[in-house]
């Protein structure tokens, strides 16, 4: 089985995402290696589970499209000794083939049983694809399992979620998985090829990701905008209140940054492991006093202070690569405020359009929790190694030594 680091996909991913412009109605191509033959998933329009556009997949050598506009909307079931002469395409709900299907079977935002046999493709959309019968075609699914029983006679796909093959499974193509694993019983055959392509802490995410395209109204996805813009302009306001009322605490913590990242980097992690004792820590040797509840209001002010420090250090470096002059050091400050939040968002505004831009979104976000989490991590080490911007780290610094001509 071949393993390929998660930073590696995930830096490609994140090349071939930037190129892809969020058009409605315009036709998007993304590709990649997960088999031999190129994998390539063609996306069309916003195809939520409530939209009327389609999703393409061409895995290997073979197409899976849903067309939203004509499918079914909840749970389908062809009963045994039944057949049907077409596609067959859900939203919302559970397709149950006991019976026969001529066509593709496809669910957005559901599940798909094959008991009975499936001549064309199986493909799920946030949910599982699990397949007791038989599918003569392939089998993609996208945020859901795959669990395989029966018999594929071309290849398997899963994107955000775990294969199982089971004892009695036989897979003539390739299993490829992205963001999962593959667990294959000793008995199983595979004739093709099993990749999978690990994305670490970031597989038992995306079929969260993938839940939240298909189960979240418009609406709802609206109002989660509203909330993240609610809940930044917040921390905007605590971040003006502290760079207002102490801007020299801010320069001090922006220049122990400057002078030594790494130091800061050390410490603010320090501080992150032994939390609840650095909370003790700071309020007996800043206050004298052992108030752990006033402990916790120093932390987080600690952290609002080395965030407005590191996003005013962002900005002045911007500026200085720029060969322009920086704003004021408030000014400055909440710009570096906005810059290092913007992604999230404009991840979540992304979100508000739904899939296939979800995904993007998400990982716009994720990218801005990183950068979030990195920044109040130096901040928290500046903070403390100026005891809350009350001493000046540059002031140890010794003098600049004469030189050879003035002596």
């Amino acid at each position: 089985m071949t393993r390929i680091r998660w930073y590696t996909v995930l830096g490609a991913g994140l090349a071939i995402l930037a190129l892809v412009r969020p058009a409605m109605g315009e036709e998007k191509t993304v590709k990649s290696k997960l088999l031999d033959k190129s994998t390539t998933i063609k996306i069309v329009g916003l195809s939520d589970s409530d939209s009327n556009a389609a999703y393409k997949f061409k895995v290997g050598g073979k197409n899976i499209e849903v067309n939203a506009e004509d499918s079914r909307v909840g749970d389908v079931h062809v009963a045994k000794g039944d057949t049907v002469t077409e596609d067959l395409a859900t939203k919302n709900g559970t397709i149950t083939v006991d019976g026969f299907v001529e066509g593709d079977v496809a669910a957005m935002g559901g599940s798909v049983i094959v008991n009975g046999e499936v001549s064309g493709d199986v493909a799920a959309f946030g949910g599982k694809a699990v397949i007791p019968g038989k599918v003569n075609g392939s089998v993609a699914a996208f945020g859901g399992a795959v669990e395989v029983s029966g018999t594929v006679d071309n290849d398997i796909a899963c994107f955000g979620g775990n294969v199982s093959l089971l004892p009695t499974a036989v897979v003539e193509g390739n299993v490829a998985v992205m963001g999962g694993q593959v667990d294959k019983a000793d008995s199983a055959v595979v004739n093709g090829d099993i990749k999978n392509i690990s994305l670490g802490m970031l597989n038992s995410f995306i079929p969260d990701a993938v839940n939240v395209v298909h189960h979240k109204t418009v609406l709802s996805r609206f109002i989660t905008f509203l909330i993240s813009l609610i809940w930044v302009a917040a921390i905007a306001l605590l971040t003006l209140l502290v760079v207002l009322f102490f801007p020299r605490n801010v320069e001090r913590i922006a220049r122990a940054v400057e002078l030594d990242i790494w130091k800061s980097v050390g410490i603010g992690l320090l501080v992150q492991i032994a939390i609840l004792p650095a909370i003790v820590l700071m309020a007996v040797s800043i206050l004298g006093i052992p108030l752990i509840p006033l402990g916790v209001l120093l932390l987080v002010a600690a952290c609002i202070l080395g965030f407005a420090g590191f996003g005013l250090l962002v900005v002045r470096r911007a500026y200085q690569g720029g060969h322009r002059e920086a704003p004021a050091t408030v000014a400055a400050a909440m710009l570096g405020f906005l810059m290092l939040n913007a992604l999230l968002l404009l991840g979540h505004l992304i979100n508000v359009l739904g899939s296939p831009f979800t995904i993007l979104g998400w990982i716009l976000i994720i990218v801005n929790f990183t950068v979030f989490w990195f920044a109040t991590t130096v901040g928290l080490g500046a903070v403390w190694t100026t005891r809350l911007g009350s001493r000046d780290e540059s002031a140890k610094l010794p003098a600049p030594a004469a030189s050879a001509s003035a002596q």
